[in-house]
């Protein structure tokens, strides 16, 4: 009752004699009494972080109650880096390969807390051996222990490691092996580590397809190359002709699998943009992902602006899901969203991308059974440009028509 007391006080029972009194009942021969202290110092936390305290806990290691020895990684996870000795660390391994799921989870855990100071030789080659696990759950686990200790985790074993992960079955642990890859950050992003991910992008699984989303970005400049931008680009097209053979023009402008790639190629455009420096690109970009944003204003930007045929697509198919129209007034671009108007100056020599960019547009429309209005030389509603893709007013419309 006492420790249960201590514990939920936390880091205000963080004095010299709190402390002793639950080094002492780790010493007790009541394993319930022990788990007790192992709880109070994990709520204790840091501050419980004594040599004193910490021999205590990998003393608890040596016993053969798993629910003990969990509780002990618990505890150590929360005292964090302070409890980063070669002693503690090997004992957290040893307990990472137990049968026990929680006490494996709470290992990984306490590796994840301790983060790169746990970047030993001995913990890195634990985790590639678990990573080559029959046990799907062990698998999980090593991944998320890997992306906790990030970058110093980025050897070649480790990452041949994930890229064999990333081919699983499993989409649970499709999905952690890109986190894991995602905090190891540009360390990470090979070209095979890059295809696998664009691999994933193109899974059934909804949840899988946003962590390959969100690892990409965190990749940064060295994810946003036109290799891949061109092959996010195939992957669309391949997505739109395949959903609008099958479902409604609504359902398709609107499916999910459409929408992450738009998101990711929206966030890797922002590494395009020389409006943004490095360091913020990467923050917007992240942005972009956690907030589900498609930017057509970028995209047309970025596609005009460093002329960029790549983006062409995706500027297009951002602009009919966003319900965003494009005018040409001529040497400008005006974008309306629901924001307003944007304008975007169209460089001397880009002509050619601008035809492209109305050819798109109606091949775009060509493919959707929509009613769209298109007429590049009157004004819409007296609102748009003389040069409009009226993705949005003109949707009542009996027709198309490109002149």
């Amino acid at each position: 009752m006492a420790c249960d007391a201590l514990g939920r006080m936390g880091e205000k029972a963080a004095t010299k004699e709190v402390i002793d009194g639950l080094v002492e009942a780790l010493r007790s021969d009541d394993n319930e009494l022990r788990s007790n202290a192992c709880f109070a110092l994990g709520r204790i936390g840091e501050k419980a972080g004594t040599k004193e305290v910490i021999d205590g806990l990998v003393e608890a290691f040596t016993s053969d109650d798993n629910e003990l020895r969990s509780n002990a990684c618990a505890a150590l996870g929360c005292i964090g880096e302070k409890a980063a000795t070669k002693q503690v660390i090997d004992g957290l391994v040893e307990a990472f390969t137990s049968d026990d799921n929680e006490l494996r989870s709470n290992a990984r855990d306490a590796l994840g807390c301790i983060g790169e100071k746990a970047a030993t030789k001995e913990v890195i080659d634990g985790l590639v051996e678990a990573l080559r696990s029959d046990d799907n759950e062990l698998r999980s686990n090593a991944c998320d222990a890997l992306g906790c200790i990030g970058e110093k985790a980025a050897t070649k074993e480790v990452i041949d490691g994930l890229v064999e992960t990333l081919r699983s079955d499993d989409n649970e642990l499709r999905s952690n092996a890109c986190d894991a890859l995602g905090c190891m950050g540009e360390k990470a992003a090979t070209k095979e580590v890059i295809d696998c991910i664009l691999e994933a992008l193109r899974s059934d699984d909804d949840f899988v397809r946003r962590r390959a989303c969100a690892a990409l970005v965190v990749m940064g400049e060295k994810s946003a190359t036109k290799e891949v931008i061109i092959g996010l680009d195939g992957a669309l097209e391949c997505e739109w002709s395949k959903k609008q053979q099958s479902l409604s023009a609504y359902t398709l402008i609107m499916g999910e699998r459409v929408r992450d790639y738009l998101i990711v190629i929206s966030a890797l455009g922002v590494f395009w943009d020389p409006e943004f420096q490095t360091g913020d690109a990467g923050e917007i970009a992240m942005d972009c992902v956690q907030r589900r944003l498609i930017s057509p204003v970028r995209l047309v930007k970025v596609c005009i602006e460093r002329g960029e045929q790549m983006f062409l697509r995706g500027a297009i198919d951002a602009c009919f899901i966003t319900e965003t129209a494009v005018a040409i007034h001529g040497s400008c671009l005006c974008i309306y969203d629901r924001e307003g108007v944007r304008k975007v100056s169209i460089p001397p020599g880009s002509e050619s991308l601008v035809d492209e960019l109305r050819k798109g547009a109606c091949r775009a429309i060509g493919q959707l059974d929509l009613k769209i209005h298109i007429d590049w030389s009157r004004a819409v509603k007296g609102k748009l440009s003389d040069n409009t893709m009226a993705f949005e007013s003109g949707r009542k419309s009996k027709g198309c028509k490109c002149s």
